[in-house]
């Protein structure tokens, strides 16, 4: 049932971060794994989060960024925030400061904290937050002519 799938989630989570004692992040993936199989957008982020930070080296930076955009997309806030932060680093994908805006915009019209600060961080900087995922679709390879480090 569905109780089953959040226990997993939930569990798997919970072994991979080491909520109660040491990481297990083997166990933590199998779990993980088989919720994502199950349909679990929660367990993508997961996922993905435990590649990007070097934990689950079977999972590729591109699976992960797919995971990532899945769950961002769905409405998970963490992983919108994570989504932002790799389109503002550049990681995995090309540095679109618009896009980074938008999920982060997303993630904070839920609350997140961390998106709320990374969107004042964006507007300090002469950015604005993109109005959709699309926007800044001509920005690409470090955002060229947005990104005054590239304007010289």
């Amino acid at each position: 049932g569905q109780g089953s799938l959040g226990a997993m989630e939930y569990l798997g989570e919970s072994l991979a971060f080491g909520w109660f004692g040491t990481p297990d992040v083997d166990r933590a993936m199998n779990l993980l794994e088989r919720a994502v199989i199950r349909g679990s957008e929660r367990a993508k982020f997961v996922i993905a989060a435990l590649s990007l930070a070097g934990f689950a080296e079977d999972v590729d930076s591109q699976r992960a960024f797919r995971l990532c955009k899945s769950a961002a997309t769905s409405g998970d806030a963490d992983a919108q925030f994570l989504l932002g932060r790799l389109y503002g680093l550049g990681f995995g994908v090309d540095k679109i400061f618009d896009r980074a805006g938008y999920w982060w915009n997303m993630a904070a019209a839920q609350g997140h904290s961390e998106a709320i600060a990374g969107l004042s961080r964006l507007e300090e900087s002469g950015f604005s937050a993109g109005q959709s995922e699309a926007d800044g679709e001509y920005a690409t390879r470090g955002a060229r002519g947005r990104d005054p480090r590239f304007s010289k």
